[in-house]
């Protein structure tokens, strides 16, 4: 078979990954992470010395077709956060691994 897109070969029908990510992109959707300025611990349902990595992989927005196989997660604190995610998952019988970067705004609670 081959991608209704593109031509490449794929196993089975429709798209191969590349157009079917480029048409329906995985992506992080925009949050705020709130921090003391005093303690300097996050607000995450509780204080936490560390960011809880939840409130930044619930914002990863994933195309329905995608069975997502291994989230890895890096960051570092500024100002703002910025990340890295590294991602495995399968499309359509076919491994892909992507990595996408973003960032937050750190809120600090006066």
């Amino acid at each position: 078979m081959f991608c209704a897109r593109c031509g490449k070969e794929i196993n089975g029908f429709g798209l191969c990954i590349d157009c079917y990510l480029n048409l329906n992109p995985i992506y992080v959707e925009n949050f705020e992470i709130v921090r003391c300025p005093t303690c300097e611990r996050f607000l995450y349902k509780a204080w936490n010395e560390k960011i809880d990595e939840i409130q930044i992989t619930k914002n990863i927005k994933f195309p329905e077709k995608i069975e997502v196989k291994k989230i890895d997660l890096n960051y570092k604190i500024s100002k703002i956060l910025n990340f890295t995610v590294q991602i495995s998952g399968k499309y359509n019988e076919e491994e892909f691994e992507r990595e996408i970067s973003g960032g937050c705004k750190i809120i600090l609670l006066i």
